[in-house]
């Protein structure tokens, strides 16, 4: 009879995924900053986490419905930018996961919309790497918004801009990053790894080195 291998905890599946995103630069020093869906609650990084080196211990356990701490709080202070996180979590009930990197880039890929509010993706077969995206002919728009340290103020614009898309899988901050999401750890990461490279196509197709 073979055994059967235990279930990974998905927390403890994104304390290992980290390090690996700081090692490709997507998340430099103690930039970005990553969660993950537990019920009606969520695991974010705490503020000022060096990311090459992140334990449990360096992550907040808040609800999503108000955002305040669980009974469990560690009294860590919760990313500056937990408010993006619960925007995503309120507006697309699959998300199980998000992961804000400041990847090269997406980086440079929000100065390419610097006249629109939105990239849009193509014709690259590897938009098929997308939950739900059959055809590659389909137009998948990844929204851009201006940087604004009025944090609030950005998650109410980013809310309301996904609550207007009938599927989203990201969203760019100009000159800043990305924040991307999936179902689960798996699927966030593989639309972080496939929207990156057709970021990469993007660019390079307007003679940008990356």
């Amino acid at each position: 009879m073979n055994a059967v291998a235990p279930s990974v905890d998905p927390l403890d599946a994104l304390v290992e995924a980290i390090p690996k995103l700081h090692a490709r630069g997507m998340a430099p020093a103690t930039s970005g900053n990553f969660s993950i869906r537990d019920g009606d609650t969520m695991w974010i990084t705490a503020s000022g986490q060096p990311k090459d080196r992140v334990t449990r211990a360096g992550f907040c356990h808040l609800s999503i419905s108000d955002g305040l701490p669980e009974a469990d709080d560690t009294g860590l202070k919760p990313s500056a930018e937990t408010a993006l996180h619960l925007a995503v979590y309120r507006r697309v009930p699959s998300a199980g996961c998000v992961l804000h990197v400041h990847a090269d880039r997406a980086v440079l890929a929000s100065m390419l919309a610097c006249t629109s509010d939105a990239v849009e993706l193509k014709g690259w077969e590897l938009l098929k790497a997308l939950a739900g995206v059959t055809d590659p002919s389909a137009s998948v728009l990844v929204p851009v918004f201006g940087n604004d340290q009025d944090i609030a103020a950005l998650a109410s614009r980013v809310g309301a801009s996904l609550e207007a898309l009938d599927r989203s899988y990201a969203f760019l901050i100009r000159a800043h990053g990305m924040t991307v999401w999936g179902a689960d750890l798996d699927a966030a990461l593989r639309h972080l790894e496939a929207l990156d490279a057709m970021f990469g196509y993007a660019l390079a197709l307007r003679g940008w080195r990356t």
